[in-house]
């Protein structure tokens, strides 16, 4: 698996060349979530096995979704156990089960060992190794969803994924626990203010920042990055140096060598438009944050590629505002939008739109809620009687 990886990575280097730490192949760590009915969340864990756990989280299941998550924090921070409140919550509003992923961090573990931890992570819902609880799911059942770094690893694996069904033919077998597999894809993917580029360059920045709380990127002064430690005059990050980092050998990102920061499997804003082409259906929910920018490019060029997309931009939101401000109407509004495209991939109805195209404007709504781009249809059929 580690093999497939180092592939894709280098035939999507612009220059065929990648310079990372090559991460070692190790178990993954998930958590199953579900949505206990009439229990208080003050409620304490049943004193049962994981078995009978997983055996109760499925007699509340009441459809066949999976949502497959990960979680957001910049690649360095915050793990499943942070993120209870918001998968909870999904697998409430799509009666279906959460799954997610405890990958390796930042700077421990740069690029691309959450990228492969994510990837195991599927392929054992698609093939469960031996001693699973769960049964083999269905791609078609399958949503990927994650917030912020969340949102980048559902579309850079999606990358990965569609590289690897277009050189399939070329490239050496895939095998899972000693059996030889496929890699199909999901059946969507909804993402809240994914980060769809490293390099942080996009306008809205800057121009966003009156609404945002991420601060703004630091261009440091020639006095600043004379200051540092000598061994990494060209670091500014090297201010509080521990044990986990300056790295060794030094890299300017917490997350990635510097040269890799514009590759499609770091920052998804490079990923050209064709690349895209055949991806599931993509939902993409957004604030009137800092990241804005990114993400629309990307989704126009989704669709610019025929994929299925469907947007919702929030006006004066700010980064993850639906996991930050429950309480709202409008956040609400946002997680109806993701529940619905969810439940509709995988009971196999399709979106039939024109979206983030020609004639868009957006629509501003009384103070609170701005659709950047509206869906002009929204017509449901189901797949296969």
């Amino acid at each position: 698996m580690s093999r497939v990886l180092e592939i894709a990575i280098k035939d999507l280097s612009e220059t065929g060349q990648a310079l990372y730490d090559k991460p070692l192949l190790l178990p993954v760590e998930a958590e199953w979530t579900g949505y206990r009915e009439g229990v208080s969340k003050d409620a304490p864990q049943p004193i049962i096995s994981e078995a009978e756990k997983f055996i109760n989280l499925m007699r509340e299941v009441k459809s066949n979704v999976t949502v497959l998550y990960f979680h957001g924090g910049a690649y360095y921070l915050m793990d499943p156990a942070s993120h209870r409140g918001i998968t909870v919550k999904l697998a409430k509003l799509t009666n279906g089960r959460v799954f997610s992923v405890r990958y390796r961090l930042a700077p421990q573990h740069p690029f691309p060992a959450a990228l492969l931890d994510c990837l195991l992570a599927y392929l054992s819902l698609l093939y469960p190794p031996p001693g699973s609880l769960h049964a083999p799911v269905k791609p078609e059942h399958i949503v990927f969803a994650g917030d912020s770094a969340g949102g980048n690893m559902c579309l850079v694996l999606i990358q990965m994924l569609l590289h690897i069904q277009r050189t399939s033919s070329t490239s050496p077998p895939i095998y899972f626990h000693g059996k030889k597999i496929t890699l199909p894809l999901p059946a969507g993917i909804a993402t809240d203010s994914a980060w769809c580029d490293m390099t942080r360059s996009m306008p809205s920045l800057h121009t966003n920042a009156k609404f945002d709380y991420i601060p703004p990127p630091d261009v440091p002064t020639s006095t600043q990055m004379t200051s540092v430690d000598s061994q990494h005059p060209t670091d500014p990050l090297n201010k509080h140096p521990c044990t986990a980092w300056p790295a060794t050998p030094p890299r300017c990102d917490l997350y990635c060598d510097g040269s890799m920061l514009c590759h499609p499997l770091v920052s998804p804003l490079a990923a050209t438009a064709e690349s895209w082409t055949g991806a599931p259906p993509m939902f993409f929910c957004v604030g009137e944050e800092m990241l804005a920018d990114e993400i629309r490019i990307v989704a126009r060029r989704c669709a610019k590629a025929g994929v299925k997309v469907r947007w919702e931009g929030f006006e004066a939101m700010p980064h993850v505002f639906a996991m930050l401000l429950e309480g709202l109407r409008r956040v609400r509004l946002a997680f109806v939008g993701g529940r619905n495209s969810s439940v509709r991939w995988w009971r196999g109805r399709m979106i039939r739109y024109q979206v983030v195209g020609n004639g868009c404007r957006p629509r501003v709504g009384r103070k609170v809620l701005l659709i950047w781009l509206r869906l002009q249809s929204w017509v449901m059929r189901r797949c296969g009687g």
